[in-house]
């Protein structure tokens, strides 16, 4: 398993369920796709 420590602010989607996201920083979305 991979692991990574990132800072970013979370968007909390306002809909049902109570998704939330976090906008990663394009070099570790590189590698998570690789």
């Amino acid at each position: 398993m991979l692991r990574y420590d990132i800072q970013g602010g979370i968007w909390v989607y306002p809909g049902k369920g109570g998704w939330h996201f976090i906008t990663l920083p394009t070099d570790v979305v590189t590698r998570i796709k690789a």
